[in-house]
């Protein structure tokens, strides 16, 4: 049997760096993400043997580095038996390096698609258990919807967005940033935060207008990764003189969100991005 399945993306709308573990060095979050429309292509089928092949993708993964492929052996570990060997091909539209989850929202797929078709009944809290020793926001894809993300990405928290009023444009400079990398460059350069944040649902209900939203996006990333990578100031400039309200990074790099406050604005920045820069996506943010 032959499924196909369709992984989302996220964009940060807010995204705090609110401090550090000593014992591990692991940063502490204080986040707000939302999927959007932007997905990867799944495709399964049973096979001989576990492989997870990747198409489309600019960097080469082998199989068994790549999370879907531990994911599965995770969930292996978790009941304690092998599955059935599956051939597992990710067609991705989701760029590496680009801040928009790709990576996580494909576990996470494959492990709600393993709950259900090995009928393992693991539930929410079990997966997102194991997701947790995979990757950092795999435990946000679980919950299907906007959240509150806290601490390293366990703590999710999830709820509806009663108006987000803005036409959503992408745009991925052409190169990658590495997480690893930014947060590196947080400490280097940022290393404490002149005030306290604290990020709560309720906040976070009680944004409608532009201008509230305008107001609370903010990403703790662009200082430092900006200073390391000026084309991502000269891509923000360029969106915003396509007629953007606002625009900014997602996550730690590399992609540039763009608001607009219609379609039809959204569509000339559209039209003028595309001839400078190879990936340029109209998306909604899934409420």
């Amino acid at each position: 049997m032959k499924e196909t399945l369709f992984s989302p993306a996220k964009i940060n709308l807010r995204l705090d760096i609110v401090g550090r573990d000593p014992a591990t060095g692991y940063h502490f979050l204080e986040m707000v993400l939302a999927p959007i429309t932007l997905s990867d292509e799944i495709t399964i089928e049973e096979a001989e043997r576990l492989e997870v092949v990747t198409a489309n993708c600019a960097e080469h993964i082998p199989s068994e580095k790549n999370i879907v492929h531990r994911i599965i052996r995770a969930v292996e570990a978790e009941i304690g038996r092998e599955l059935p060997p599956l051939r597992v091909t990710i067609r991705k539209e989701t760029p590496t390096g680009a801040g928009m989850g790709g990576g996580s929202g494909n576990g996470a797929t494959m492990l709600d698609h393993l709950d259900h078709r090995f009928a393992l009944g693991l539930g929410l809290e079990r997966k997102c258990a194991i997701a947790t020793r995979i990757g950092s926001d795999i435990p946000f894809f679980l919950h299907h919807s906007p959240a509150l993300v806290k601490g390293f990405g366990e703590q999710v928290y999830p709820f509806h967005i009663v108006a987000f009023p803005f036409s959503v444009l992408l745009v991925h400079p052409g190169f990658p940033v590495e997480t690893k990398g930014a947060y590196a460059l947080w400490d280097k350069k940022m290393l404490t935060k002149e005030h306290p944040v604290t990020t709560t649902i309720d906040r976070v209900f009680s944004l409608g207008s532009l201008t509230e939203w305008l107001d609370f996006i903010r990403n703790d990333f662009e200082i430092p990764v900006f200073g390391e990578h000026p084309a991502l100031t000269v891509l923000r400039d360029r969106i915003t003189a396509c007629g953007a309200l606002k625009a900014f990074m997602t996550g730690s790099g590399s992609t540039m969100v763009g608001l607009f406050t219609d379609d039809e604005r959204r569509e000339a920045a559209f039209r003028r991005l595309s001839a400078e820069y190879g990936f340029v996506r109209k998306v909604s943010v899934l409420l």
